[in-house]
């Protein structure tokens, strides 16, 4: 049960990253004027409530001496959710709608915040030995690269909002 203290202890320093995160996203998605910007606020702050709903419930069943399962642990990979709202975004903006400088830090904030975020899940898969724990942490990294990935569009966006619409006319986003 040593194994599941340090797994249980982990998954609450996740809760408190994540929650982080999401009053972050819950913030800039109220402070910001530009459709864009709030529409990615606010699929990044519905993500980390998931995130944070998934993560209690993998403690809850620790803290009940349950073993996780694969649908406790499964993430869904959102790629396609994070394409499909850049394509629509595209598809509807015959026009710039310029960002404020506000816009441009908080989507930089985002990018540093996830990045950290990936660092935690990377680290804690170095050190994580139970398989069900090490597919979790990597369908987390994968997440939060797409976080990454979707703030670094939004402030290419808000940096350079003409230079990516042009951009955008053959818009790919790796997801892997």
């Amino acid at each position: 049960m040593a194994g599941d203290e340090k797994m249980l202890d982990a998954l609450e320093e996740a809760i408190e990253i994540e929650e982080r995160g999401r009053r972050f996203y819950e913030k800039a998605a109220d402070t910001t004027d530009n459709a864009l910007g709030k529409k990615i606020f606010r699929m990044l702050l519905e993500s980390e409530r998931e995130h944070i709903e998934r993560i209690k419930s993998m403690c809850e069943a620790l803290r009940k001496g349950r073993a996780l399962s694969r649908e406790l642990v499964k993430c869904p990979v959102e790629a396609s959710e994070v394409k499909r709202l850049f394509e629509s975004i595209y598809e509807q903006q015959k026009e710039v709608i310029e960002a404020g400088a506000d816009d441009a830090e908080a989507a930089k904030v985002g990018m540093e915040f996830e990045k950290a975020t990936m660092d935690f899940y990377k680290k804690r898969l170095a050190e994580a030995t139970d398989p069900l724990e090490r597919e979790f942490l990597e369908s987390m990294i994968i997440e939060e690269e797409l976080h990454y990935k979707a703030l670094a569009e939004l402030h290419a966006y808000f940096t350079d909002p003409e230079g990516w619409l042009e951009e955008k006319q053959g818009f790919k986003m790796d997801s892997g």
